[in-house]
């Protein structure tokens, strides 16, 4: 009988008992009583044990246990070893057995993924229960949604096939899938799919091509689990049938990633982006981070994805989603030293400045300018990849078990975030710009306020300046008449401004432009005062800044309404003067300008007068303020054309120092979480096969997925020999010529340079080529990374102190443009090109060196605020001016650790000298393989050898399904072979099974090939 169950997840942690003791093979004295008891009822003189009890327990997942001991007689103990089928411990504790009755209780976690194992000491007799199960386990009795009905079971044609890859297509990774099967539009099934037939009905969630969580189970004796998509239906005036896919293994969690954003990286069931939040159970380290020198040094001590240690030796978890190893992107540190730049505010760097003194460039207590160089952020971050896959598989209810996944050297890479971008630029924007204006509406008239003055009596030929702050919205001003009409609107999200004061605050540091346009003014009277005779020299607006933790005022900007002379003389008794009526302020533009948070900003109107009268005379003008064009008259009767803006926009695209994200916002808005998947997969050659009921997801690399051949299952006998069996060449992408290389960035112009000099064409860095016998079809083969592009690795003298000092600099990623001079940048050259912002994303080595001090052979030097005020990082050297970690990212190592050598990240191999941090020497270079050779080369030579598919067919029982483990390799008369694909499985009928298999051979090693 054949049941398909639509499944809502229920979980505990007491459902669902993994323990069967009709699964292991044991010594004689054993009695099952039934799948979850068993017993000893005479003495025996002998050690008695029974394993696997269990199937395979997942690595690093959490298990409760418990053991019920009743009719113990005798010595020794009983219970569950301390080991598990693999003779390894398994991380049960001694406290599962006892030489008494009663009851035994732990949680532990599993390890080395393997079954239980249990054992009696001699002497001992009694009945054991046992139970095991997993912590947060699903509740299949409670997650049972709904039954759909099938019809008649035994004609239902449900047929599966299994893969997980396909020697025909080298990237390709399949799973489990069965052919299209339809059920009847019967009531019930109506029901469970919640009427998807009817047109224009929608239930939330529910819509047709949806996939579903589905068992499907046959006689009770096999099921499996995946999802059940409803392909189409077909209905006359009312529904017939359900046209049905039923997915499982691989295809069932890739089926849940689909077109997900990665940007959009969620934990379970929550909300997009959640998952960046807290990155691989690192809860809420990915929200409100800040970029700024405390940020950026600290993350140096990490060490790998999982592990941070201090320079003191000090070793804890690492929670840090993020760290800032040195890398290369362009020009370093312009307009500041021949160094890099890692800028601290002026409290950091002086705290006699006072707390409030946050800022990176600005201006004193005095007015001074800080000798900082322009703020440009040459570190930007990486993330581990190993958290990153651990989230993505997490997001779908899935654990990870692989011994390659948690390995040091893959604990180790990283994505270098190569542009530092927001991905939620137009939110920053809105939220931390003020856009003001005055279109309120026809009958307004844009009025801002009276700046009318009169000057205090001055003797002649003294210059006096009038200067008031201008209040937009009209609150009154210090000297002037009247309030203006409170029509200044803006769109302020972070309530920047304050009218009372006329000050915006800034909310966030970074670059922002500040403009004013359409503002004038009416003169009304320039000769109220006792001077006849006087020179207006100018009327301006200025734009000034106040840096954070200052109360003085700078002048970034001025415009003129009426510009500077010292020719404007006015003569108040020969007639009205000329500069009476309209007056126009110019529009004022200041681009890029740098801001930190809580700095403020205002816009101030100032007269320069003076007289020329004898003895003391004081000048009076009557000033009228609108924030529009053609003023018509003067306040109150007066109109404008209320087109008057006032703007202060803050340039949102890049991260800039001490801005407060989120990890979320910084990844790249357009990748898709399979096309990062993919990207890893192509580089490491990792294979898939999944555990849809117990969640778990095992990633190996193709040398060490297959297991051993000790573990293959004999097929020989299952073979339908009355069945013709076919050897057929694999029409594979293999032609003549292979190549295997990285995404081509186009931003990247050395690797391009590189590929067209030393590469024939092939624009990577150490490509991997080969050129086939003839065989093969003529042509050309390339397997390319679908997400990483290809990453130049070199020293470069400007992150110490010139062309002259690359030798002494470490080797690092550099993402390098072209120079001004459109040439290519050198490690020993002086140019560099403008900093780029639109690279692909890179698999890099993250590498850390913490040893071994003077005399020194790698440095670097950051410049943390005015010229002379460097600190060099050199690695085991600690001092007031010097830093003794250094972390760098990089794919080909030139001088690798002797001690841990770094395998090189390209395709081809790649010759690297050995360094040796203790005595500094370096040795000779040596070949080192790259990922072709380390995890392509035995499937291409398998494939080269014998490129064929062996098609049988094979009497496969439900036990043979239920057992079926795609790891294990398949072995027939003499060969062993892996299964490419088993093809429509009917589990219903007594039918053969077609079987594509794929000749396994042990090759051996190979010897490294650095020639291309």
């Amino acid at each position: 009988m054949i049941k398909l169950e639509l499944l809502d997840y229920k979980y505990d942690d007491v459902s669902n008992n993994q323990i069967n003791f009709n699964l292991g093979t044991g010594t004689s004295a054993w009695n099952i009583v039934e799948d979850t008891v068993i017993e000893i009822t005479t003495v025996t003189t002998s050690f008695q044990k029974i394993y696997p009890v269990t199937g395979i327990l997942t690595d690093g997942v959490q298990y409760k246990l418990k053991l019920v001991l009743s009719n113990k007689t005798g010595a020794g103990d009983m219970g569950f070893a301390l080991d598990g089928s693999a003779l390894t411990p398994i991380g049960i504790s001694i406290g599962m057995r006892g030489a008494v009755n009663g009851t035994y209780e732990e949680t532990f976690t599993a390890a080395g993924s393997q079954g239980a194992y249990i054992f009696a000491d001699a002497g001992a007799k009694g009945k054991i229960y046992a139970r095991i199960t997993q912590v947060g386990g699903i509740n299949w009795n409670q997650s049972v949604a709904g039954n759909l009905d099938v019809g008649n079971s035994n004609d239902f044609p449900l047929a599966l096939s299994f893969s997980v890859g396909e020697a025909r297509d080298l990237q390709a990774r399949t799973g489990t899938y069965s052919k299209t099967f339809k059920i009847p539009a019967t009531k019930n099934n109506n029901k469970v799919l919640k009427g998807i037939y009817n047109e224009g009905y929608y239930v939330k969630n529910n819509t047709v091509t949806n996939q579903k969580p589905c068992r499907i189970t046959v006689d009770d004796a096999f099921s499996i689990v995946g999802k059940l998509q409803v392909t189409g239906l077909g209905k006359s005036t009312d529904p017939l049938y359900y046209s049905c896919v039923f997915y499982g293994n691989n295809v069932d969690w890739a089926a849940g990633i689909g077109n997900k954003l990665l940007k959009n990286l969620s934990v379970y069931n929550g909300a997009d982006g959640s998952g960046w939040d807290s990155l691989n159970g690192k809860t809420n380290t990915g929200i409100n981070r800040q970029l700024n020198y405390s940020e950026v040094v600290d993350s140096w001590n990490i060490d790998n994805a999982t592990h941070k240690t201090t320079f003191a030796g000090v070793t804890s978890s690492n929670y840090s989603p993020v760290c800032y190893p040195q890398a290369g992107y362009g020009e370093l540190n312009p307009g500041g030293e021949t160094c890099m730049q890692l800028l601290k505010t002026a409290y950091e760097q002086d705290p006699a400045q006072g707390f409030n003194s946050i800022g990176y460039y600005g201006f004193g207590f005095t007015g001074f300018e800080y000798p900082t160089p322009d703020p440009c952020v040459d570190f930007r971050p990486g993330i581990f990849i190993y958290d990153i896959i651990k989230q993505l598989f997490s997001q779908e209810g899935y654990t990870i078990s692989s011994n390659f996944i948690n390995s040091d050297m893959f604990k180790g890479l990283i994505m270098l975030l190569p542009n530092f971008r927001y991905n939620n630029v137009d939110e920053r924007v809105a939220t931390n710009s003020a856009y003001g204006s005055f279109e309120e509406g026809v009958a307004e008239t844009g009025y801002v306020g009276d700046y009318s003055f009169s000057t205090p009596s001055i003797l002649p030929n003294v210059k006096r300046w009038n200067e008031d702050v201008i209040r937009w919205d009209g609150t009154k001003p210090t000297t002037g008449s009247w309030p203006g009409t409170g029509n200044f609107l803006t769109t302020d999200p972070s309530s920047m401004y304050d009218d009372a004061s006329g000050e915006f605050t800034i909310q966030e540091y970074g670059f922002y432009d500040i403009s004013m346009d359409n503002i004038s003014a009416w003169i009304e009277n320039i000769c109220g005062g006792t001077a006849t005779s006087y020179n207006l020299k100018y009327i301006r607006i200025k734009c000034q800044v106040s840096t954070a933790g200052t109360s003085y005022w700078n002048t970034l900007l001025f415009v003129y309404g009426l510009e500077a002379t010292s020719s404007r003389v006015i003569n108040c008794s020969t007639g009205i003067p000329d500069e009476l009526g309209l007056m126009a302020f110019e529009n004022l533009l200041l681009e890029n300008q740098w801001l930190n948070k809580n700095d403020k900003i205002r816009f101030t109107i100032q007269t320069q007068v003076e007289h020329f009268n004898s003895g003391s005379k004081n000048m009076e003008i009557d000033m009228y303020l609108y924030g529009g064009a053609n003023v018509s008259a003067a306040y109150p009767t007066g109109v404008s054309a209320c087109d008057g803006l006032v703007n202060i926009i803050h340039k949102g695209e890049r991260v800039e120092y001490g801005q407060t994200f989120d990890v979320k916002n910084i990844i790249d808005g357009d990748s898709t979480q399979l096309d990062f998947l993919k990207g890893v997969i192509h580089a490491f050659n990792l294979q898939f096969t999944t555990d849809t009921v117990q969640k778990v997801v095992t990633i190996e690399p193709y040398n060490d997925f297959f297991k051993n051949q000790n573990e293959a299952v004999d097929w020989t006998n299952k073979i339908d020999l009355s069945r013709a069996q076919e050897d057929k060449w694999i029409q594979s992408q293999l032609k003549r010529e292979v190549i295997f290389k990285y995404k081509t960035d186009s931003n990247d112009k050395v690797v391009e340079h590189n590929g067209n000099t030393y590469w024939g064409g092939i624009l990577d860095e150490y490509p991997y080529r080969e050129f086939l016998d003839s065989d093969f079809e003529v042509g050309k083969s390339v397997f390319e990374n679908p997400f990483f592009a290809g990453t130049y690795s070199s020293q470069d003298g400007n992150t110490f102190a010139g062309p002259n000092w690359a030798n002494a600099t470490p080797v690092r990623a550099n993402l390098w443009g072209l120079c001004d001079t459109d040439t290519v940048p050198l490690p020993n050259g002086s140019c560099r090109p403008p900093k780029g912002y639109n690279f692909l994303p890179r698999l890099v080595h993250y590498i850390k060196m913490n040893c071994c001090g003077l005399p020194l052979r790698w440095i670097t030097r950051i410049q943390v605020w005015g010229q002379n005020d460097t600190q060099s990082i050199i690695p085991g050297l600690q001092s007031n001016r010097t830093l003794p970690l250094l972390t760098r990212a990089c794919s080909i190592d030139k001088y690798t650790d002797i001690n841990n050598p770094t395998l090189p990240l390209s395709y081809g191999s790649a010759n690297q000298a050995s360094y040796n941090p203790i005595t500094r020497v370096i040795g000779p270079e040596v070949g080192y393989k790259g990922l072709y050779q380390t995890y392509y080369q035995n499937m291409i030579e398998q494939l080269k050898r014998n490129p064929r598919i062996k098609t049988v067919y094979v009497n496969l029982k439900l036990i043979d399904i239920n057992n079926l483990d795609l790891q294990k390799l398949v072995y027939i008369d003499g060969y062993y072979y892996y299964i490419n694909r088993i093809i429509d499985y009917k589990p219903n009928t007594n039918e053969v099974t077609k079987v594509e298999l794929v000749l396994w051979e042990d090759l051996g090693s190979f010897a490294v090939d650095v020639s291309f």
